[in-house]
């Protein structure tokens, strides 16, 4: 009885803190684009870009069990697309860390001979 009465509460702010996580997105866009983009800083691997993409898949998971649990249907294109969107940001870090670590060998190998 007593947690069934703070379930619109809870509710309430479980799709506050998912639009608040929302918003970050665009931002982060933004900042890369100006980043990379405006300010020239060159595109090259580095293990911290490992910290955004953890949160993209999380955020098209989380996105789906969100809609699963409060029945908010018209939100289900989020993480249809969103996944792919970690799976290519996934992809593009790692291939990045592959292409470091053979360049890496690849030198060391070419220092020894």
């Amino acid at each position: 009885p007593f947690l069934q009465s703070l379930l619109p509460f809870l509710k309430g702010f479980t799709v506050f803190f998912w639009v608040t996580g929302s918003w970050w997105i665009p931002m982060l866009l933004i900042l890369g684009f100006w980043r990379h983009v405006v300010k020239k800083f060159p595109l090259k691997y580095d293990v911290l870009y490992w910290g955004a993409i953890f949160p993209l898949g999380m955020y098209a998971v989380s996105t789906h069990q969100m809609i699963k649990a409060m029945n908010l249907w018209f939100l289900s294109e989020i993480p249809r697309y969103f996944i792919y969107v970690g799976l290519l940001a996934w992809l593009v870090a790692f291939s990045g860390l592959v292409h470091g670590l053979v360049r890496s060998l690849w030198s060391s190998m070419k220092r020894r001979t």
